[in-house]
């Protein structure tokens, strides 16, 4: 056992964590770390899944705010160009990527770090730096309530993201890819200043994490993930899915659904159908509650192996933020 998944097991005990991620490729074996998700807490939930990144491997931390004219999303990664073909060309694994949007003009960049540090106290508290980028997020939990702080400050770049909302306790596999959603629909805040400019708005919040310890085209043909706040008949309507298909055509899938607090859903398999089209994805909770999705503003893209949506539902009122990789 690495010491890293031994730090990771005793932490409930000794609610002590530190982590470093280097910034080369390294030339070890990446073992996977799986946590028990009745106990989870959330430094356990949030810390480093994997004990090296090498060529194979990836583990990111998700963190976006979406509304009806704003996007912003933001991803701190831990992973070679060999496992997610994805990212910019860099001589670092690690990098801060944010993207964000108003009314489909699109502003983004990635900031490469030179260490990662995952730091923990407490179960109940994580903190990420990825140093030299300006890339900070701290995140803390009390009575099941859970509140993310991001702080930014780069040259032309500088604020803050706040989320917040009910902590939701998950860990899932799907086609060999670890996912965990301790977030999945909160209230949010960002303030920004961008080359001088004041940004500002609120919005629905959410935050995930994903891993493996093998390369993202070897374990996905397809993906389809989103979340969406909606109001239904005065109901708020929180709405979470993942759906992927592997190159041996598997397909595995985990949806979170509640209406008004109430979880009808709670990151189970085998009840979710996802169907797309030029302009629409359809996302089907057991038949019974169906959602039809609207690809109004394209926030980012690699035509045409990935593309990422906001927009809103066809018959409810709310916002939508939601990707699909074809590879």
């Amino acid at each position: 056992m690495s010491p890293l998944h031994l730090l990771l097991l005793l932490l409930p005990l000794a609610y002590s964590l530190t982590v470093t991620i280097p910034s080369a490729v390294q030339n070890a074996s990446s073992l996977p770390l799986r946590v028990s998700s009745e106990l989870a807490s959330l430094a356990s939930l949030d810390a480093p899944k994997l004990s090296a990144i090498n060529a194979s491997a990836f583990d990111w931390w998700y963190f976006d705010v979406v509304a009806r004219e704003y996007s912003l999303v933001c991803t701190f990664f831990a992973a070679s160009e060999s496992a997610f073909p994805f990212l910019y060309p860099s001589s670092s694994v690690l990098g801060a990527y944010l993207w964000l949007e108003k009314d489909g003009q699109v502003w983004h960049a990635h900031f490469p770090a030179s260490l990662a540090l995952l730091h923990s106290s407490h179960p109940d508290e994580i903190a990420g730096d990825w140093q030299d980028a300006g890339f900070v997020f701290d995140g803390v939990s009390h009575d099941d309530h859970l509140v993310y702080q991001l702080d930014i400050h780069t040259a032309n770049l500088t604020g803050s993201i706040s989320i917040q909302a009910p902590m939701m306790r998950n860990e899932q596999y799907l086609s060999e890819i670890g996912w965990v959603n301790p977030l999945p629909d909160g209230t949010a805040q960002v303030s920004l200043v961008l080359d001088g400019k004041e940004i500002s708005f609120h919005g629905s919040g959410y935050h995930d994490k994903n891993w493996s310890n093998q390369a993202f085209a070897s374990r996905v043909s397809t993906w389809s993930w989103g979340h969406a706040h909606l109001v239904e008949q005065g109901r708020s309507v929180s709405l979470v899915w993942l759906h992927v298909v592997s190159p041996a055509n598997e397909t595995s899938s985990a949806v979170y659904l509640a209406i008004n607090g109430e979880i009808l859903a709670n990151y189970q398999a085998g009840i979710l159908s996802v169907s797309s089209t030029e302009n629409t994805t359809r996302v089907a909770v057991r038949e019974e509650f169906v959602f039809t999705f609207l690809k109004e503003r394209v926030i980012a893209s690699n035509d045409p192996y990935y593309f990422r949506w906001a927009g809103r539902e066809m018959d409810r009122p709310g916002v939508v933020l939601f990707e699909q990789f074809t590879l």
